[in-house]
């Protein structure tokens, strides 16, 4: 059958993709968006998440480029698509031509691109994403570059190293019953678990890790890869499932929820105020020993104590440079909290054992019961290859964020699926221990520019852990799925709080504390939770995550707070039968036409403004389009 094309326009919560196309016969269809294909499903399995091509500098940063002369065409049952990708950054010119093949019954995607600098690069090549929940712990079958065949198993849980190397064939049948095959040229690929950089998928790349990089690429030096896959597809279609979402069994304490301090706001102010009136539970007070530490220290201790939170202190240190002593003395003295320690080692991949158990040793006397954990300040990765729990810790602890690999919002989307994985894998490795989310962020929360240049600031100067997003409702919705993704966790440390990283941040789109500023979507969100004084929260199964999901939260009066969001730019029909027992229903929303509004008067906003709806109007619901929708639910 023919195939037909129609232009996507992303215009919800979710407006910073570029538009694409939709190209798609009668059962089988994918997604073509600015150069990479997304999106392979047979009827609703998707079976490939995405194929392009990447190329990423000497610090593993993805590259940028731009897409021209792209050509579309048809010819019978066979559709051709071309383009020239030129990558480019400070260090980089990388220009590729792009040809892809496609039948119902495969695709040929081939490139050729050629360095028009000297430059240095990690790794330029094809790139396939495969989804983990059709994919997790199905059969597949490894060829060899020599010929020979290996038989292996997706991972369930995530795998620290690469759990299929040496490919130049690959085969796998998914768990709708879809069967792929992939046949390689021009390099030597493997697989890794992007799991532990919080992506939600499966792995297929060249060069191979063992290979020593960074490697100078010489102007004029050619690239050519092909990657030739073959479809068969079940005879019977897969039954097409609605939009539902269905309360899981499982429901959990809510983590305490709190800011990362930054220093901007002063005591006894406006800014203050409105941190104060989020009712954290901690502020994350991060402590190196540079020579003024003790007079930052207390300026951030007061500040914690005046609003009423307690502390997450980060020490980066070496074990045996800690003034224990110092640090409580400071503490006393301000009346603040501390509500932990978490112990990090500069210039280490997780923290050092070496002196550890001294040092907590020497820590415990003074704080008592406060809780002492280590971790990482990268990624899961680190955990998961040489994190070693010492018994004296109470808690590990990792940063998260949803953008190692791609930063388009739909990736943040898919990635909140691996949030979840991560504390899974985590609590199945080490059973004793609670799971602390030391800094959760839209982007890294460092820079990760090892050249000292800062060259992944943005052209206006912005630094590089600044995200435009950061201020939007994509971010809100993100915030509070995030919550639900997360909530095995007992503590989650999330955005600055003020700044263009933070909940409150200057109108003129600065890090300035004097000009006028203005309160973040986010905000409006983690009020309205901490507003219901939630206990306890249950996540959905989800029929679609990337069109609409949601959070439940549970309070001591026996309410429900449901947080759903609608992604897309429609009203979508959900089915879902979790509020059926409850005789009172209200609801509100934020969207793009009240939200400046809300913005403006949040006390008027957070709490209140609901209004009566009737059961019939629940299951199906109608979700407006790119909107957060809360529905309160009470017995009474």
């Amino acid at each position: 059958m023919p195939f037909a094309i129609e232009k996507q326009e992303y215009t919800g919560i979710i407006s910073d993709v570029p538009d694409g196309k939709y190209i798609f016969n009668d059962n089988f269809g994918f997604h073509l968006e600015y150069g990479r294909l997304r999106w392979f499903r047979w009827s609703e399995s998707e079976f490939i998440r995405m194929v392009h091509v990447a190329v990423r500098d000497e610090n593993w940063m993805t590259v940028p480029y731009s897409v021209s002369d792209l050509e579309i065409k048809t010819s019978g049952e066979k559709l051709t698509i071309t383009f020239t990708a030129f990558y480019y950054s400070s260090t980089i010119q990388f220009r590729a031509r792009i040809e892809i093949e496609v039948e119902e019954t495969g695709l040929k995607f081939s490139f050729s691109g050629v360095a028009e600098k000297d430059f240095l690069s990690n790794r330029i090549g094809i790139c396939i994403l495969l989804p983990v929940g059709t994919c997790r712990n199905q059969p597949c079958l490894i060829t060899h570059s020599n010929g020979i065949n290996e038989e292996g198993i997706f991972p369930t849980t995530i795998s620290a190293h690469q759990p299929f190397k040496d490919i130049s064939g690959f085969k796998w049948q998914t768990a709708e019953g879809v069967h792929v095959e992939i046949i390689f040229q021009g390099e030597i690929f493997e697989m890794e678990d992007q799991r532990n950089w919080a992506d939600h998928s499966f792995k297929i790349y060249g060069t191979p890790l063992h290979i020593p990089f960074p490697r100078i690429f010489k102007e004029g030096e050619m690239v050519t890869q092909t990657a030739t896959f073959k479809f068969s597809f079940p005879d019977q279609k897969i039954q097409t499932q609605p939009l539902f979402l269905q309360e899981r069994s499982e429901v959990f304490s809510v983590p305490a929820i709190g800011l990362r301090y930054t220093g901007r706001i002063k005591m006894q102010t406006e800014e203050s105020h409105l941190i104060r009136q989020l009712h954290l539970h901690h502020l994350r007070i991060e402590l190196v020993f540079d020579f003024d530490w003790e007079n930052k220290l207390q300026i951030a201790f007061a500040f914690a104590a005046e609003i009423g939170t307690a502390i997450e202190l980060i020490l980066v240190c070496e074990q045996n440079t800690v003034p224990a002593d110092r640090l409580h003395e400071i503490l006393k003295t301000s009346g603040a909290a501390l509500f932990s320690i978490l112990i990090l080692t500069p210039g280490h991949p997780v923290t050092a054992t070496v002196g550890l158990i001294e040092l907590i040793t020497q820590l415990k006397p003074q704080f008592g019961n406060v809780l002492i954990g280590t971790g990482t300040a990268l990624h899961f990765a680190e955990i998961n290859r040489s994190f070693e729990s010492v018994p004296c810790i109470d808690f590990a602890a990792l940063p998260i964020n949803p953008q190692v690999h791609a930063d388009d919002s739909f990736t943040m989307v898919e990635n909140l699926q691996a949030f979840k994985e991560i504390i899974d894998t985590a609590s199945h490795q080490f059973t004793d221990l609670n799971w602390h989310i030391s800094r959760l962020t839209l982007r890294y929360p460092f820079n990760p520019d090892s050249s000292g240049a800062n060259r992944y600031d943005s052209q206006e100067g912005k630094p590089w852990i600044e995200d435009p997003r950061q201020h939007s409702l994509f971010c809100a919705a993100w915030t509070a799925l995030s919550l639900r993704y997360l909530a095995k966790t007992s503590s989650i440390t999330l955005f600055d709080d003020f700044g263009l990283c933070g909940v409150i941040y200057a109108s003129d789109n600065s890090n300035n504390i004097h000009s006028d500023f203005t309160i973040s979507p986010s905000y409006l969100v983690i009020g309205e939770i901490d507003w219901f004084e939630p206990v306890s929260l249950a996540g959905f199964t989800n029929s679609q995550p990337l069109t609409a999901d949601g959070a439940c939260f549970f309070n001591s009066k026996g309410q429900r707070l449901v947080i759903l969001v609608n992604w897309s730019a429609e009203p979508v029909i959900i089915e879902t039968d979790v509020l059926e027992s409850y005789s009172s229903l209200k609801y509100k929303m934020l969207n793009m036409v009240n939200l400046a509004e809300k913005l403006h008067l949040p006390f008027e906003w957070i709490g209140k403004q609901y209004v009566e709806i009737e059961k019939l109007q629940i299951n199906p619901m109608i979700l407006h389009k790119g909107a957060i929708c809360f529905v309160l639910a009470s017995s009474t």
